[in-house]
């Protein structure tokens, strides 16, 4: 078993190489990085503890990208009033899944949109789930997103940015936009909806992990629950872990 998991692994490693987003390049440290104030910090290993365990050039990219989602791709939805520090987690929340990416990938999907608990559900979504609006806008309760924090298996904003990336590829299948179809064919033989469904039972989610929702549920369960997954999942772990390049176990 151990050895194919481990073969496994080393097929996807090597393909995620070539058809996973681009990677951040390692570059020379500027001059004068930007400002990232102290009080931002506590606030980041409030919403991410283990985020003090961090190498710091991972610590010094989480800042980044927390400064680039706030600087235009966070917002509050129209005629909602909210407090700084509530668009500040949203953009820690965030960036933990978002950290490996490039630039440009982060740009590109929809903006994230805190929205007042009495929010009316758009598209057909009931209330409290991940919600894409006609205007290219990702909503997250405002209630739900600090329910999710230090909450183990109820991570809103990780399950939106999945199912925002899998609805790059122009339609929601439960498979991450991958440009290499045996590599979605293998996702859709590890990821099945009954495997994630089965790790999952008896975790606050309320997402049901249906075929079009096996990448997202999976994801906010791999960003929160990282060993277990390794533990119970390891070929979706090692997958998921290629894909995002974060290793939360």
């Amino acid at each position: 078993m151990q050895l194919v998991v481990a073969l496994v692994g080393a097929i996807i490693v090597g393909a995620f190489a070539l058809h996973r987003p681009r990677s951040v390049p390692r570059v020379a440290p500027r001059s004068r990085a930007p400002i990232f104030p102290h009080a931002w910090e506590l606030v980041v290993q409030q919403c991410v503890p283990q985020f003090v365990h961090w190498p710091e050039p991972e610590q010094a990219r989480m800042r980044e990208v927390v400064l680039l989602l706030l600087d235009g791709c966070v917002h509050g939805a129209r005629g909602a009033t909210f407090q700084d520090e509530a668009f500040l987690k949203l953009a820690i929340l965030a960036a933990v899944p978002l950290r490996n990416f490039d630039n440009r990938t982060i740009l590109q999907l929809p903006k994230l949109v805190l929205t007042p608990t009495t929010a009316r559900p758009v598209r057909g979504y009931r209330d409290g789930e991940p919600q894409v609006s006609v205007d290219n806008a990702i909503l997250i309760p405002f209630d739900r997103m600090l329910r999710g924090i230090g909450r183990e298996g109820d991570n809103i904003v990780a399950h939106n940015i999945a199912e925002a990336l899998d609805r790059a590829s122009g339609k929601v299948d439960g498979v991450p936009p991958l440009t290499n179809s045996h590599l979605a064919a293998l996702w859709r033989h590890i990821v099945t909806p009954e495997r994630v469904e089965a790790f999952v039972r008896g975790y606050p989610s309320a997402y049901v992990p249906n075929h079009q929702r096996a990448f997202a549920v999976a994801t906010e369960h791999f960003f929160d629950r990282g060993p277990a997954m390794r533990d119970a999942l390891p070929e979706v772990y090692h997958f998921l872990a290629s894909y995002f390049g974060s290793q939360p176990a």
